[in-house]
């Protein structure tokens, strides 16, 4: 965590279970463990960082919570009982539900092996109802996409959005979760996130109202990022 944060990691993610692209590994197997986190959040916290942590399964996100992460990435299949205990943390829960959906509908065409196709289908159908169980008991929820993954590029924030309004999320929270959220978890609140007086002028302009209807992000008819245009 030293080494990273020296070469300028504005955040620490560890590894707290398998994945779904590993051929070796399940999403719900433990990585690494509270003992081996806890240092590396300490030093990301230390260095005024966020740390965060990749993990699926109940097992790996207690371990990752024990540690005191800042944010669980995916959290595919949290219970009531962990979620609560987000909550009585204040730990975020940035969902990922896009990515497994681009995967179920692009992977096979892509070539995935089938390992990868079947831990896909797994974590798409929990993931919806962790992120509505969430909702339930009151987590703080990020938007982020896990953007890169094969068929998933980067620039697909309206397709995270759009899935948590289909779990039961109001397009207006969803915005929330993309943006002012979004901006506190990352502790850029002071700079941008919401358009107040003294942050950056970063605005996105759509063709329709994005309060009620959440697919109207993807008509962008002007972006400014610091007051300036951006060619689009």
């Amino acid at each position: 965590a030293r080494e990273e944060i020296k070469a300028g990691a504005s955040c620490i993610k560890l590894m707290a279970s398998g994945g779904v692209y590993g051929h070796a590994e399940e999403p719900g197997s433990p990585q690494l463990n509270v003992e081996e986190m806890r240092p590396a959040v300490e030093e990301a916290h230390k260095a005024g960082r966020k740390a965060a942590a990749h993990a699926y399964s109940v097992e790996a996100i207690n371990n990752a919570l024990e540690a005191g992460v800042d944010s669980v990435e995916h959290g595919s299949f949290l219970d009531r009982e962990t979620i609560e205990r987000m909550r009585e943390q204040g730990t975020y829960l940035v969902p990922t539900m896009s990515v497994y959906a681009a995967m179920a509908e692009k992977g096979p065409g892509l070539g995935s092996p089938e390992y990868i196709t079947r831990k896909t289908a797994e974590v798409l159908e929990a993931s919806g109802e962790a992120f509505r169980l969430a909702l339930e008991v009151g987590v703080p929820v990020a938007a982020g996409t896990d953007c890169g993954a094969p068929g998933h590029p980067h620039g697909t924030l309206p397709e995270e959005l759009r899935p948590m309004v289909e779990a039961g999320a109001t397009p207006l929270q969803a915005l929330r979760f993309g943006t002012s959220a979004a901006a506190e978890l990352l502790g850029l609140s002071d700079e941008v996130g919401a358009l107040e007086p003294g942050k950056r002028a970063d605005l996105l302009a759509v063709a329709g109202d994005p309060t009620l209807d959440i697919k109207a992000l993807r008509e962008v008819r002007l972006v400014l990022r610091d007051g300036a245009e951006v060619n689009q």
